[in-house]
C-alpha cells in the first residue's frame, strides 16, 4: 500500500504542476492582447465612406455573378447526354400533349362538357362541371 500512496501523491502533484503551468500560460496570453488590429500605417490613414463602400459592394457582387456563371458553364460542358427518342417515343408524347395543342386535363373537361350536353339534351353549363375539391378537407365531387 506504501507504493499506491507514493504513486498517487505523485499524480496529485503532476496534475498540480500541470494546472498551474496552463493557468501560467493562459495569463501570458490575455496579458498580451491588446484589443486593437495592428495595421500598416498606409491602411490607417486611408478615408474611406459610403461611396467605397457600395462601389466595394457591387464589385463583390459582379465576381459573385461572373463566378456562378462560370460554373454553370463548365457544368454544362459536362452536360453530353443526348437521349436518342424514337419515331414511336415522339408520337407517344404528341398524343400526351394532345395534337391540338390542347393539353390532357382540358381534353377531359371538354370531353365531359360534351358528355353531359348530350345527356341532358342540351348545351353545355357551367353547372354541369365537376366542382374543385375544397380546401376545407372534403374532397367529394359534387356539381357546382
Amino acid at each position: 500500500k506504501p507504493k499506491i500512496e507514493e504513486r498517487l501523491e505523485d499524480y496529485k502533484q503532476k496534475r498540480q504542476q500541470r494546472e498551474q503551468t496552463a493557468l501560467e500560460r493562459e495569463e501570458l496570453e490575455v496579458g498580451a492582447l491588446t484589443h486593437r488590429p495592428s495595421i500598416t500605417a498606409q491602411a490607417a490613414n486611408l478615408k474611406r465612406g459610403q461611396a467605397d463602400l457600395h462601389k466595394w459592394a457591387a464589385s463583390r457582387d459582379t465576381k459573385i455573378v461572373e463566378t456562378q456563371k462560370r460554373r454553370q458553364q463548365r457544368e454544362d460542358l459536362e452536360c453530353t447526354f443526348q437521349p436518342q427518342i424514337s419515331v414511336s417515343s415522339q408520337q407517344i408524347v404528341a398524343n400526351r400533349a394532345g395534337v391540338s395543342g390542347v393539353p390532357p386535363h382540358e381534353r377531359l373537361y371538354a370531353a365531359d362538357g360534351e358528355h353531359h350536353a348530350t345527356k341532358s339534351g342540351g348545351a353545355t353549363s357551367t353547372s354541369t362541371r365537376w366542382a374543385e375539391p375544397s380546401l376545407k378537407g372534403d374532397n367529394t365531387r359534387g356539381a357546382t
